[in-house]
């Protein structure tokens, strides 16, 4: 006869990742406390990850929330660390699963709030609003928001305080020192929170192999001023819609040297109404729209528009393969983007590309508090950067507090 298994009752602190570890997006995280089945539950960030060439015709992917909609009685709420699409872009899809209430700094209840009026559900989800470095109660969960500084306004780290241990959940982040606006990295509270005592740290690791350090949104102010300063026909600047810091240097430089700005895609002009509405920009003047861009002399007008990462619905791609015509751009005009291109492009020699901008996401050295526990998380697959082994070479210790249930998620070798 067989015997049956032990159960057991013991408390854990445990961690259920549904997405965003060794993989870039869908970021969603799941914090337990409890035992067994009596586990109460809580949700970190709800995001999107957009399909690259092995998923053919797939534009985004979802975390399966499954596990968490069946025991959605005992989730005791949702937290956004910020406002791009791979922390909050499932959330108008998959909410109606868990009608759970929704705690998010101003910025990111924006952005949200844009979401989910498309979906008819401004009225029905809870958002709370939560301040920078403000601390509230999730049911059993004690959390503070942590001032981080990344490529989008109010990017926080949550620390998470339970009475079975306490866990740092870093977000999204770089170190930047000067900052052109925003409140910067709190170092201070880092320090303070690692002298607290942190049992597991949770932590971003894109491009963590990468070596150097990354540099300051203020030297990159400089070069685009400097680039608009010298240009003398028309600029246009790519950018995600969301890096608001970006496009607040753009603006200024296109003011100092008596350009107008023109902004073209939906994402850029629905983020820039956030940003207003959160009290960002609200002095970089009046935007025009895009029927203005061929009007103006060439050497007064600055287009701003998505497409940095070359995406086939951007708004710089119809006006790079010249489908637009509300775009003209002639030889002469200079464009400014974030990524590098192919040499070989549809729009010829049209453009005189622009290659000064460093990337968006390499990490500076941080100083992230002390904790008993580490674990990477988004890490690229290159170089085999997910293994195990490459875990352990890089003295990172792919541990969290959970129990042995979950730890063979953790296991799972790409």
């Amino acid at each position: 006869m067989n015997a049956k298994k032990k159960q057991t009752h013991q408390k854990d602190l445990v961690m259920l990742p549904l997405g965003g570890t060794g993989e870039i997006g869908m970021n969603c995280y799941c914090y337990g406390t409890g035992s067994g089945d009596d586990r109460e539950w809580l949700m970190v960030d709800l995001g999107v990850k957009f399909g690259g060439d092995s998923e053919p015709g797939i534009d985004v992917v979802l975390p399966d929330v499954s596990f968490i909609a069946k025991n959605r009685k005992k989730l005791a709420g949702l937290v956004l660390t910020h406002g791009h699409e791979d922390h909050i872009g499932a959330v108008p899809w998959l909410w109606p699963q868990l009608k759970c209430p929704v705690y998010c700094t101003p910025f990111a209840a924006a952005l949200l709030n844009n979401k989910l009026k498309e979906h008819g559900l401004d009225e029905d989800v809870k958002v709370h609003i939560i301040p920078l470095g403000g601390k509230f109660k999730v049911g059993s969960f004690d959390l503070e928001f942590v001032n981080v500084t990344h490529s989008i306004p109010e990017p926080c780290a949550l620390l998470i305080k339970t009475s079975l241990g306490t866990v740092f959940h870093s977000g999204d982040w770089k170190i930047d020192r000067t900052p052109t606006f925003g409140a910067g990295i709190d170092e201070k509270r880092l320090i303070e929170i690692g002298n607290e005592g942190v049992d597991a740290l949770v932590c971003d690791s894109t491009n963590v192999l990468r070596e150097g350090f990354s540099p300051s949104e203020s030297d990159v102010a400089a070069t685009i001023s400097d680039i608009v300063k010298h240009a003398k026909g028309r600029v246009a600047i790519t950018t995600f819609a969301s890096h608001v810091e970006r496009v607040a240097s753009a603006v200024r430089a296109a003011r100092a040297n008596g350009r107008e700005v023109v902004l073209a895609g939906r994402a850029m002009r629905n983020t820039i109404e956030a940003a207003r509405a959160c009290g960002y920009l609200r002095d970089s003047g009046e935007f025009l729209d895009e029927e203005s861009f061929g009007y103006l002399p060439v050497n007064k007008i600055m287009l701003l528009c998505t497409g940095s990462q070359g995406e086939p619905r951007a708004a710089l791609t119809p006006c790079k393969r010249a489908f637009c015509p509300r775009f003209d751009q002639r030889r002469g005009a200079r464009q400014c983007e974030e990524f590098r291109r192919p040499r070989h492009h549809p729009c010829g020699g049209a453009l005189a590309w622009i290659r000064k901008h460093p990337p968006l996401h390499p990490r500076d050295r941080p100083q992230v508090p002390r904790a008993s526990h580490r674990l990477p998380v988004e890490y690229h697959r290159q170089d085999g950067a997910c293994h195990p082994a490459r875990l352990k070479q890089r003295r990172y210790r792919q541990q969290i507090l959970c129990d042995a249930a979950w730890r063979g998620l953790l296991r799972r070798e790409r």
